[in-house]
């Protein structure tokens, strides 16, 4: 009988070449839509003032924009692949998969953007994330409408993105399921944000799908930025995170 395979060597890179082979490239494909969500998190939350916890590196420009806000910055992510460019930038950088380790803190502001859906456990993350801002800190999250009127059209016609073996994704969300989701770890949403399908890159018709997005979010948005807090204004606490 053929002795079992090793997976164990090959498996455990996993997230190194997920993180280098799609995060970093899809980020910086992205930049504009992820500089319109940082955009929503600062008009809510003003200019910096204080520690902030940026969850996930992408192609750092969420974390250097937050940084020129005014904010003293620290990213996490699964993977070091950006710890160089990001320490060389000014950032604070720590290794963390938020699913399994503590995070560090407590921080007066804690950044989630496009990430909870690539997550076995989005709550367990969720009320992690909670528990990393201080007493009276701000949190904000940001989930993809997974279900916009561009996704409905492509299933329709048999080709939906999530058909893809490697897609990216693997909870997903719309604001129903945001705010469920919300609910049961223990929050409220204070504010949203409707990032608008049309990009940013189609010039006038972008505050038409602004328009858009606010009227059907639903239909027309790509995502929503949430500001939460803890339901009844009670602190948030998680014995799962420590202070580093």
């Amino acid at each position: 009988m053929a002795e079992p395979q090793q997976v164990s060597s090959s498996s455990g890179k996993f997230a190194e070449r997920y993180y280098d082979d799609y995060v970093v490239k899809m980020s910086a494909r992205n930049t504009a839509r992820t500089l319109e969500r940082t955009a929503a998190v600062l008009d809510l939350c003003g200019a910096g003032r204080g520690r902030l916890l940026g969850v996930g590196a992408g192609n750092l420009s969420e974390g250097l924009a937050y940084k020129q806000a005014g904010f003293e910055v620290t990213v996490i992510d699964v993977t070091a692949s950006l710890r160089e460019q990001a320490e060389a930038a000014g950032l604070r950088f720590h290794q963390a998969n938020l699913e399994t380790d503590p995070l560090p803190g407590p921080y007066d502001v804690v950044c989630c953007m496009e990430v909870l859906e690539h997550l076995l456990d989005p709550l367990g993350a969720l009320k992690k994330l909670a528990g990393a801002a201080a007493p009276g800190g701000r949190l904000f999250v940001s989930l993809p409408e997974e279900f916009h009127a561009v996704a409905r059209l492509r299933v329709l016609v048999g080709r939906p993105a999530f058909s893809h073996y490697n897609w990216p994704h693997i909870r997903f969300f719309n604001l129903r399921a945001a705010r469920e989701l919300a609910a049961d770890a223990g929050l409220e949403i204070v504010a949203v944000r409707h990032m608008p399908l049309v990009p940013p890159r189609m010039g006038w018709l972008h505050p038409l799908g602004r328009l858009l997005g606010r009227l059907l979010p639903g239909l027309f948005t790509i995502s929503h930025v949430f500001e939460l807090r803890p339901a009844g204004g009670a602190v948030a606490t998680s014995s799962a995170n420590r202070r580093l």
